[in-house]
C-alpha cells in the first residue's frame, strides 16, 4: 500500500523547489540528467514552473568567478498533493536530484 498526502496547510497542491547538483552532474552525462528531470515531471500532477540559478559571486572576491565553480540548478514545481510523496521517491532514487523546500502555498 502507497502513502498519500491529501493536503497540506489547506491546499490541495504545493510548490516544491527540487535542485540538480551540477558540480555531480558534471559527473554525468547531460542526457541522463534531461531524462532524470523528464522522469519526475512524467508523474501525474507534477508541472515544472520555473528554473534557476543563484549568480556565482565567488563569494565576494574581486576577481573573476571561475565558471568551473560548483553551482545548483533549481527547478519550480507545482504538485498535486497526491503525488507529493512520488516526488520524494523519484529524487530518492535519482543521484543528482534533490527536493530543498516544500512550501505550503501556490500564488
Amino acid at each position: 500500500a502507497t502513502s498519500r498526502v491529501f493536503q497540506i496547510s489547506n491546499q490541495k497542491e504545493v510548490q516544491v523547489r527540487v535542485s540538480l547538483d551540477t558540480d555531480e552532474a558534471s559527473r554525468t552525462s547531460v542526457e541522463t540528467n534531461d531524462i532524470d528531470l523528464q522522469r519526475l515531471l512524467s508523474v501525474p500532477g507534477v508541472q515544472r514552473m520555473m528554473d534557476y540559478q543563484f549568480p556565482n559571486t565567488n563569494r565576494g572576491q574581486t576577481s573573476e568567478a571561475d565558471p568551473s565553480t560548483h553551482t545548483k540548478t533549481f527547478y519550480c514545481l507545482q504538485v498535486d498533493c497526491l503525488a507529493l510523496l512520488d516526488v520524494f521517491r523519484i529524487c530518492s532514487l535519482l543521484p543528482n536530484h534533490k527536493v530543498e523546500q516544500v512550501y505550503d502555498f501556490w500564488n
